[in-house]
């Protein structure tokens, strides 16, 4: 288990594991829990308190939860910037698919049905689509950034769910 790895070595140890988009959430998460880490034990010192290692093990606890939760491999489109999304959308997306439609083919709209009926319900195959492009959709690839395209992605996912 990660108990006893100090947080580089945890950091290290899920590096094999989780892309780099990932990895910055994780190595953001686990820079929280240290920073958290070091203020709670710094007041224990202070209070003269010996709960040390009940501290550490909670707060391993809640690393282990927190990554349960985001999933190793997993792309939630909570962890994307849902707002650079919509802006990315708005300037190179909403000629055809405003609302969700597709001005062009109207059976593959951006709505979850759709979305869902042409395997397209999943972060990474709408990101694939975005930076490489089909049929009469352009590509994107090089003209958005990776972290533009993850944006965007989620911001679809995100407005399908709630239905446009």
């Amino acid at each position: 288990m990660l108990d006893g790895l100090s947080f580089d070595e945890a950091k290290r140890h899920l590096h094999h594991k989780a892309s780099p988009f990932h990895l910055f959430c994780y190595w953001t998460l686990l820079d929280v829990i240290g920073s958290v880490k070091t203020a709670i034990v710094n007041l224990l010192d202070f209070l003269g308190i010996a709960m040390k290692r009940v501290i550490r093990l909670s707060l391993w606890l809640v690393l282990i939860c927190s990554i349960a939760v985001f999933g190793i491999g997993s792309s939630p489109a909570f962890a994307a910037d849902l707002a650079n999304g919509a802006q990315v959308f708005s300037a190179n997306c909403n000629a055809c698919h405003a609302g969700g439609n597709n001005y062009v083919n109207a059976a593959k709209s951006l709505r979850k049905g759709d979305l869902e009926k042409y395997d397209m319900a999943s972060l990474e195959a709408i990101k694939t689509q975005v930076t490489n492009g089909k049929l009469a959709m352009p590509a994107f690839g090089g003209k958005l950034s990776a972290q533009e395209i993850e944006n965007v992605a989620a911001y679809v996912l995100d407005q399908a769910e709630k239905g446009w």
